[in-house]
This record gives structure tokens, C-alpha cells and sequence, in this order.
């Protein structure tokens, strides 16, 4: 089975052209710092404008054109001004950033306030769901989870599920969803001895692939006996083509259920991350913020 994400994005976004069109909704924008010439961040950006625009949110782009990315204090100064700003509700710095900026990424991130972040990196926001206070995961994370409920393969518990690859994004937060569901969860990054990697892969119910390592999931990974379902996450661009981790066209017919290619969870991405919109909303009523 296919698991098509064209389906599921539109579910979401037909369910969140109802909410947005509410007067509430109607004054307010979002920020997203995007300081790297990165084609697949451009690419994705542009998809977050698209899809916002279609649910009738304002989006305002900072590219590296309008800053100095050598220059971290005017980009402080730059979040600062959009964390005043009460009509700017999120924020967003798009990953990867530039070298200049990566060891100021931490100090980037945790500049956004907290109710403003809808990515889910800072620490608080973190630890708000590690101790239970509400569940909330990031949108890459939530896409997943997002596309297994769809199609009604969200019985996560007791299932052995690999997450290939280990990043604050995805990992973490994926992880800590499943074991909450009281799954086995297992997690490796891509310089794992490749040997343990398949053996444990070939185990597993569920694959999570977010390396950006093209073609790393072949048909060595998977059992013959079609239970297995396996979800794609990276993507990376080699010969001026997008290629995604898992070698769809040698698993495809291995396997219960796979995400396609192109796209992955990509797109189901951009509407998870509106739906975290209206969840951290929430939160921040609650907290009065």
C-alpha cells in the first residue's frame, strides 16, 4: 500500500480553511527566517508560503538577502522585534543554518519565545511534553504520526519501530511519541555498522528513515513477508535531483505499506506544522501568555 500523503494533507487543510477563517485569525503573520541558500530549504519554504497562504495566513520571509548572516546580533535583533510584534504568533528558523550561524544555533533558537515556536526546538517546549504537561510534537514528527493514523496503523503498542537517524527535529521527538504509545523504540544514526542496522531493521514493524542519506534503506533492510511499514522522511539532492533515503522502487513490493516517492511526508509536513498552530494557541490560553 501507498500511503498517499495528497489525502491526508487536504484532510488537514480543508479542516484548518475552517478555523483560519475565523476573524481571530484574520490580522495576524508568521516569520520564517530562512539564512540559507539551501535549494531543498528554499523548495520548502516556498511550500509552507503556498499552503499558508491557501489557508489565509500571512507569511513574511527573512532570507538571507535581508540580514546579515555574519551578523548574529542583528538577527536577534530581528527576532526580538517579531516576538513584540503581538500580531506575529510563530516563528520559525528553517534548518539547516548557514556555517556562519551554526554555532550560534542554540542561542538562535531559544531566542524565539517559547509560545512562538512552533517547530517545538526550544528546551521548554521540550520538557513542557517529556513530563506529560500536554502532547505536542514538531511538524516532522507529527506528519508521521499524522499519515500511520490515516490509514489506521496507529496501534503502536508493543511494536518495534527503528528511527535511522538521531537529530533534535525528528528523532527526539518521534522517539518520545512512540514510547509514550508503549512501543519498543530503537534509534541509530547513519554511521552505525551497517550489519546491526539491517539486522535490527529487519526486525522492526515500523522503519523511520530521516538521514538525507540517498538510497541508504534497500531491499537488505526488509523481510519478504509484507508486515513491515516504512516511512521516509530525508531527501537530499544528488545530479541536481531530489533523492530520497529508502530505495522505493527495490522495497515497494517487500513491504505492508510505504511512503511514496517523491515528496515522503513532506507535504503532510507543511499541514502539521498549521495544526501545531492552533495546539500551541492553545497552550499559550492556558498559560496565559
Amino acid at each position: 500500500m501507498i500511503l498517499d500523503w495528497k489525502v491526508v494533507a487536504k484532510q488537514i487543510k480543508d479542516r484548518l480553511k475552517d478555523i483560519f477563517s475565523q476573524s481571530i485569525w484574520q490580522d495576524v503573520y508568521i516569520v520564517i527566517f530562512l539564512l540559507n541558500n539551501h535549494w531543498p530549504s528554499i523548495k520548502y519554504v516556498s511550500f509552507k508560503k503556498k499552503f499558508w497562504e491557501e489557508v489565509w495566513i500571512k507569511v513574511k520571509v527573512i532570507d538571507w538577502n535581508q540580514v546579515n548572516v555574519s551578523n548574529v546580533d542583528e538577527i536577534l535583533e530581528k527576532v526580538n522585534y517579531f516576538n513584540s510584534d503581538d500580531r506575529c504568533k510563530w516563528i520559525i528558523f528553517q534548518l539547516p543554518l548557514p556555517l556562519s550561524l551554526q554555532k550560534y544555533q542554540p542561542l538562535l533558537l531559544s531566542s524565539v519565545w517559547w509560545y512562538k515556536d512552533i517547530d517545538w526546538l526550544w528546551w521548554v517546549n521540550f520538557w513542557l511534553s517529556l513530563v506529560w504537561l500536554f502532547d505536542f510534537i514538531p511538524a516532522t514528527p507529527k506528519a508521521v504520526v499524522n499519515i500511520l493514523k490515516y490509514y489506521k496503523l496507529d496501534n503502536f503498542k508493543w511494536k518495534r519501530i527503528t528511527i535511522i537517524w538521531q537529530s533534535n527535529l525528528v528523532w527526539k521527538p518521534l522517539a518520545l511519541y512512540f514510547m509514550k504509545q508503549e512501543a519498543e523504540v530503537f534509534s541509530f544514526n547513519k554511521f552505525v555498522d551497517k550489519k546491526t542496522l539491517i539486522d535490527i531493521c529487519k526486525t522492526s514493524d515500523i522503519i523511520v528513515s530521516a538521514t538525507w542519506s540517498p538510497r541508504l534503506v534497500t531491499n537488505e533492510f526488509v523481510k519478504d513477508d509484507k508486515s513491515q511499514i516504512l516511512i521516509d522522511v530525508g531527501w537530499e539532492i544528488v545530479n541536481w535531483k531530489p533523492v530520497w533515503d529508502i530505495d522505493f522502487d527495490s522495497v515497494k513490493d517487500k513491504v505492508k505499506a510505504i511512503t511514496p516517492v517523491p515528496w515522503g511526508v513532506g507535504p503532510v509536513t507543511v499541514a502539521s506544522l498549521f495544526e501545531n498552530i492552533v495546539e500551541l494557541d492553545k497552550v499559550k490560553n492556558i498559560y496565559k501568555c
